[in-house]
């Protein structure tokens, strides 16, 4: 069971941090996951909600928000892990959050549970500046949002980011990680590909302003209808097939 002292805590940091809280139509399922997990829930109303996540991605952020939450009273002083919801964790739903958190989710939670370990960037210290403390409750917020998309039936490019194809956690990241070089915003900067095509389109947008692309057998082709990227074809009859995108999209 989760004890009032460790809810207090939460409420007392929230006073005295500004913490990432989902707004907007997302609020009102925080609150009530809030009020479920500050209330001393069972561990079958902690699995019921757990399930709840599998299916629906705003509350599966939430879900792991509020542990953000739980995390950010490290910052204060003398605090040290709560060892009941730890507990309740780990020897209660740790199989159901694997399951619909993948590893890293459940790693994740633990983690927030217990203040991360001496060598994480993440661990958190009453005598830190408040920027710090805010950096790493920034990127914890992104990686909330980005596990909370294991929930949606599609895999996405938000969440192709921490899971494959089979909304998995692939077994290596760094391996994972290189299928996105040639993504725009993601490439290292000496991609010949992005490289090119940031080229192409700048000339096609210079072009097009100045209103130049006007002999026959020059054509402007786009992407796809999913994807502002255009091509610029010069001495070459239409485009009439398709063939992969580097940026993984498809020409129509």
């Amino acid at each position: 069971m989760i004890t009032q002292p460790f809810n207090q805590r939460t409420q007392d940091v929230r006073h005295y941090v500004i913490l990432p809280t989902p707004l907007f139509e997302s609020c009102k399922e925080f609150k009530r996951i809030d009020d479920i997990l500050s209330s001393k829930p069972s561990s079958d109303q902690l699995r019921d909600l757990i399930k709840e996540c599998a299916t629906k991605r705003v509350s599966s952020y939430c879900f792991i928000i509020w542990f953000v939450h739980h995390y950010a009273r490290f910052y204060m002083e003398n605090i040290l892990p709560d060892t009941q919801i730890v507990n309740l964790i780990q020897d209660n739903v740790k199989e159901e959050l694997i399951n619909y958190f993948e590893p890293i989710g459940y790693q994740l939670i633990i983690s927030l549970c217990t203040n991360f370990n001496d060598k994480s960037y993440f661990q958190l210290k009453p005598f830190m500046s408040e920027e710090n403390l805010h950096l790493r409750l920034i990127v914890l917020n992104i990686i909330a949002l980005l596990i909370s998309f294991k929930s949606i039936d599609k895999i996405s490019l938000f969440g192709f980011l921490l899971y494959d194809g089979n909304k998995k956690m692939p077994t290596n990241y760094t391996e994972h990680f290189k299928m996105f070089n040639s993504l725009t915003g993601v490439a290292i900067a000496n991609d010949y590909a992005r490289i090119q095509m940031m080229n192409i389109r700048t000339q096609i947008d210079e072009q097009i302003k100045n209103n130049k692309i006007d002999e026959p057998d020059h054509y402007i082709i786009r992407c796809s209808s999913n994807c502002l990227w255009m091509f610029y074809f010069n001495n070459c009859d239409r485009s009439n097939e398709q063939r992969s995108c580097p940026l993984f999209l498809i020409f129509e």
